[in-house]
C-alpha cells in the first residue's frame, strides 16, 4: 500500500521516539515521597540533533496527534524501504546481476 503524501500528510508527520517518563521531586513532604509514587506522566520526544540529544516536552492535548503522526512516520518509512528495494532488484536485473 502506497501513502499518498500530500502537504497536508507531510505537516502531521512525528519522529517516532515518544516516551513517557515518571519522576519524584525529592521534596520530603511530598506524596511522591511519603508513598512512592511518582509524579506524572509526562510526554515528551527525544531527538539527537547532531552530537546532542534534545528532549520535546508534549502538552497531553497535543497527545494523540502526536501519537497518529509517529505511526505514519513508521508507516512510511517501511514504505520507503520496500520501494529502494525494489529499485535495487531492478536495477540488479536490468544490469544481469543474480541476487534479484
Amino acid at each position: 500500500m502506497i501513502i499518498r503524501i500530500t502537504s497536508q500528510a507531510l505537516s502531521q508527520i512525528y519522529p517516532p521516539s515518544l516516551y513517557i517518563s515518571y519522576g519524584s521531586c525529592g521534596k520530603k513532604y511530598c506524596w511522591c515521597v511519603k508513598e512512592g509514587k511518582k509524579h506524572g506522566p509526562y510526554y515528551a520526544i527525544s531527538l539527537r540533533e547532531g552530537r546532542k540529544r534534545r528532549l520535546y516536552h508534549l502538552p497531553k492535548e497535543i497527545l494523540p496527534e502526536i501519537k497518529e503522526g509517529t505511526l505514519l512516520y513508521k508507516r512510511l518509512k517501511k514504505e520507503l524501504f520496500q520501494i529502494a528495494l525494489s529499485n535495487l532488484r531492478d536495477k540488479i536485473k536490468k544490469t544481469g546481476g543474480k541476487n534479484a
